[in-house]
């Protein structure tokens, strides 16, 4: 499964393109911005879509995602979690230590039958 791994900021690109239409993209929220425009930014990118063309309260609470992972924890602490959520036919995987995880590959969809 290819990947794309970047480190971003939310005042800047996390990557120039969006990854394949298979695959996982990753990105780390390192920047004194908000994690939660960090995603919007990696959501975008993946998306093909412009960052302000993008509501993320449509699909959860910013500030809740902010206040939940304030403080970012590192990966040895025992307190580590994550948040995981379906948006714009993605898998979107938030983590308590500031990695973002997108998994670009189309759902698929148990058959009933």
């Amino acid at each position: 499964m290819p990947e794309r791994t970047s480190d971003a900021t939310a005042d800047t690109t996390v990557a120039p393109t969006p990854q394949a239409s298979s695959g996982t993209y990753r990105v780390r929220h390192t920047g004194s911005g908000s994690l939660s425009a960090t995603l919007v930014t990696a959501i975008s990118e993946c998306a093909g879509i412009d960052p302000t063309d993008f509501q993320l309260y449509s699909y959860l609470d910013p500030d809740s995602l902010d206040a939940l992972f304030t403080p970012l924890r590192d990966a040895d602490d025992e307190k580590r979690g994550w948040v995981e959520f379906h948006v714009l036919g993605q898998r979107a995987v938030i983590y308590s230590t500031g990695e973002i995880e997108i998994d670009t590959q189309e759902p698929t969809v148990p058959d009933s039958t």
